[in-house]
């Protein structure tokens, strides 16, 4: 978590660092970039904000993670939305070779301006949105060009990433895409 969130003493905060500490889950205070590698690939948390500074929103101080796996990166942005989103752009060495992200805080429109998606230029994007969502489309300023699941017409996604191969799998749609494939040997 944020340094940002563990100083938080609303009713919903305290209550969540409760149910923490009896299901005793370790938690960790993340300020700065920390890479962890475990099982073959690498995670990556990218802080918006630097240091202990007070975000105006959590929102907005988002942790960003970078999973890396064969080469190939998957971007989980979590709730994070402006300023913070243009702060995280504003990295001079963001993930490259990115086969998917998540929109960012669950499809809003708001929190999805056109810049996310052209300077990343993932292959593929997914977006976990509630029934809420159905009114709100999340393509916001999404590239027309980068597919787009939303988990309330897909249902559950997956996505399994190969050395050659990796692909999204929908089950509730049971559909599957295809993101990068292996060139055949003739």
């Amino acid at each position: 978590m944020r340094p940002s969130f563990r100083k938080r003493d609303d009713a919903a905060a305290v209550d969540l660092g409760k149910k923490m500490a009896r299901a005793k889950v370790a938690l960790k205070t993340i300020a700065h970039r920390s890479i962890t590698e475990e099982g073959g690939g690498v995670s990556t948390v990218l802080p918006p904000e630097p240091g202990d500074e007070k975000p105006t929103s959590q929102n907005v101080a988002s942790l960003v993670i970078a999973i890396e796996h064969y080469d190939k990166t998957v971007l989980l942005t979590g709730e994070l939305e402006p300023p913070g989103t243009q702060r995280f752009l504003s990295q001079p060495d963001l993930p490259k070779n990115l086969l998917a992200m998540m929109v960012p805080h669950h499809g809003s429109p708001a929190a999805n301006p056109d810049y996310p998606w052209r300077r990343l230029v993932p292959k593929f994007v997914f977006s976990s949105e509630g029934e809420e969502r159905r009114t709100r489309p999340a393509e916001g300023g999404l590239a027309k060009e980068i597919p787009l699941w939303k988990t309330q017409e897909k249902g559950t996604i997956t996505l399994e990433i190969g050395p050659k191969t990796a692909r999204a799998i929908a089950y509730a749609a049971g559909e599957i895409m295809i993101l990068e494939k292996a060139p055949s040997s003739k």
